[in-house]
């Protein structure tokens, strides 16, 4: 009996770990991963992305999707996200556009495309040049990272105190772009889409992403709930 009693202890002390409460800031900093943790059925209230899923998980998305295999190359990642980024495209594919005066015979004849990719999304933003002409997608590279970063967690490659460290810079760097929760979903939603449009079509994200963007900033949606101003500088 005692025994079961010491192993019921080591349980709840166990759980109380995982879903410790976090500051209004971690909240806040962890929300602009939203719609990836909506997309991956993932929680909103801690720092691992989901405490009931393997880490097994997360490490066959980062070595799939980002080609990380350890803190190395997470590190890396980080920092080519966080300067060489799909924000970083848009504005030099934004420019090439405008160079040309948004002539897509003369951007053919007087520009060599780097990719079949980098065409696709030239392409894209050409044609939905009113939605892009204005913005920054910084928040899609930078959101992407606070997510890494949670992943960087959930497989042992980053500590809890690196994972908030990073996780707060980056959440710093985005907030001054941004008016609000829904100013920044939609940007985030629009970099997805940038994004998508390399692969030559975005019918397959555009639907659900926004679907998702439009249930978060809600009136009962998790973004709703937090304050797009709050003082990051407390943590």
């Amino acid at each position: 009996m005692k025994k079961y009693l010491i192993l019921l202890i080591i349980i709840i002390l166990f759980n109380s770990m995982i879903f410790a409460e976090l500051s209004e800031e971690q909240l806040w900093a962890i929300a602009l991963t939203g719609i990836m943790t909506e997309v991956n059925n993932d929680s909103h209230f801690t720092l691992n992305s989901n405490p009931q899923r393997s880490s097994n998980v997360y490490l066959e998305v980062l070595r799939r999707d980002w080609g990380v295999t350890d803190k190395k190359e997470l590190l890396d990642i980080l920092d080519q996200m966080e300067n060489d980024g799909h924000s970083i495209q848009l504005e030099q594919i934004k420019n090439i556009i405008l160079e040309h005066n948004g002539d897509l015979d003369e951007i053919i004849k007087n520009y060599q495309f780097r990719s079949e990719t980098e065409y696709y999304r030239l392409l894209f933003t050409l044609a939905n040049w009113e939605l892009y002409k204005n913005i920054s997608i910084v928040s899609w590279d930078l959101g992407r990272n606070v997510a890494l970063c949670r992943w960087g967690y959930d497989v042992g490659f980053l500590t809890e105190l690196e994972a908030w460290e990073k996780i707060m810079y980056f959440a710093k760097r985005i907030q001054p772009f941004y008016r609000s929760w829904a100013d920044y979903g939609y940007t985030y939603f629009l970099g997805r889409i940038f994004w998508a449009s390399g692969f030559g079509s975005v019918e397959r994200y555009v639907t659900p992403t926004e679907q998702i963007y439009r249930n978060l900033i809600s009136e009962t949606g998790h973004w709703n709930s937090l304050r797009w101003n709050v003082n990051l500088e407390n943590r």
